[in-house]
């Protein structure tokens, strides 16, 4: 058997399930079968989440509640259509 550095193991297997495919599979399902509908994910604890909608391909916006909670807005972008 190869010996490998310590930082370093094998793993057919591959990686697990994308990230993706978590608490959200209902929400993404929806967002992609209603691009340009907005949802709403109530009272999140951070703002910066919205950069990890945007990188997945979706609109994202926080809005500020009461007690620095955040509300977040979430759509598929609507297709465009191309113009002459």
């Amino acid at each position: 058997m190869t010996q490998h550095p310590a930082a370093f193991k094998p793993c057919p297997e591959g990686p697990p399930p994308s990230q993706r495919a978590g608490k959200y599979t209902e929400l993404y399902a929806w967002l992609d079968a209603n691009p340009g509908e907005w949802a709403i994910i109530e009272d999140q604890n951070t703002s910066t989440i919205v950069s990890k909608w945007k990188a997945i391909g979706y609109e994202a916006r926080s809005v500020l509640r009461e007690g620095n909670r955040y509300d977040l807005y979430v759509r598929k972008p609507a297709p465009t259509t191309p113009t002459k």
